[in-house]
């Protein structure tokens, strides 16, 4: 009897690895969103449509500079005050801390924003709130001068974010890069056979990342921008937090997702805030 274990080593690096993960998506209704924003305000229609082309959509001056500055004092209280809390990444050496919310009044403002929890609904064409927000502080250090949040789809299943920057981003500071259109069946399918991902494999090996790029080096996008930018991106897709080089990058991320994705599993991936019933 052949080994089962064998078999999937095999068909994850087989050529027949992107048209089957390709299969088990299309089975599974992954991609069969009906989308219902036709009828909504003309920005609305503008973010969605842009978020459904090319992955995200850039929103310049969403929160002011004081509320940005207020913000910023915010994470840098929570980190010292849960600092049990604070998730110290071994290999980034990066602040964050998962579930930031639920011990901040004035982050929770963020993730219950009713505009981004509005356009979290259409687009996932259902209820999907973020059950947590994660706090970040990146500045360069030992650990992380050499290093980025690697190249990673979230997930194979439609899924939505917010980052806000709270500080000014430039590409010295450790910017959000996404690779264009790669949430797209078509291209979850081209770019596996051309970056030869294993099979269902959300982590993104960087050689893999740029053979896809190399292809067309316009795909590649980094997104820089002025404190109190907000992102708004289908991390379906392929995407990373690059290197930071210098200066110090404040950023608050909502987790949208599918209600019936949540559970307490969260606190073991993320941490023990990250996850309330």
């Amino acid at each position: 009897m052949a080994d089962a274990n064998a078999i999937k080593d095999w068909i994850k690096q087989s050529p027949f690895a992107p048209p089957l993960t390709l299969a088990r998506m299309v089975t599974a209704g992954y991609w069969n969103y009906p989308e219902k924003w036709a009828r909504e305000d003309e920005r609305t229609r503008t973010i969605l449509d842009t978020i459904k082309k090319t992955g995200f959509y850039v929103w310049p001056d969403f929160y002011d500079a004081e509320r940005c500055k207020l913000l910023r004092a915010e994470i840098d209280r929570v980190a010292v005050e849960h600092k049990d809390k604070v998730s110290c990444d071994d290999l980034i050496g990066d602040t964050r801390l998962f579930g930031a919310e639920k011990v901040s009044d004035l982050i929770n403002e963020y993730n219950k924003d009713p505009v981004l929890q509005k356009l979290s609904d259409l687009y996932h064409a259902q209820h999907a709130p973020a059950p947590f927000t994660m706090a970040a502080r990146l500045e360069p250090n030992d650990i992380n001068k050499n290093k980025d949040h690697g190249w990673h789809r979230d997930s194979l299943r439609r899924q939505f974010k917010s980052i806000i920057y709270l500080s000014d981003v430039t590409e010295e500071n450790g910017p959000y890069q996404y690779i264009a259109q790669s949430h797209h069946m078509r291209n979850i399918l081209t770019d596996s056979m051309q970056g030869k991902i294993p099979y269902m494999s959300v982590a993104i090996k960087p050689e893999s990342a740029q053979s896809i790029i190399s292809q067309n080096p316009a795909r590649l996008k980094t997104v820089t921008g002025e404190a109190g930018t907000l992102i708004l991106t289908d991390t379906t897709g392929i995407h990373r937090g690059s290197t930071i080089k210098s200066g110090m990058r404040y950023a608050l991320t909502n987790y949208y997702m599918f209600q019936d994705h949540t559970g307490a599993w969260m606190n073991d991936y993320f941490g023990p805030l990250a996850y309330r019933e």
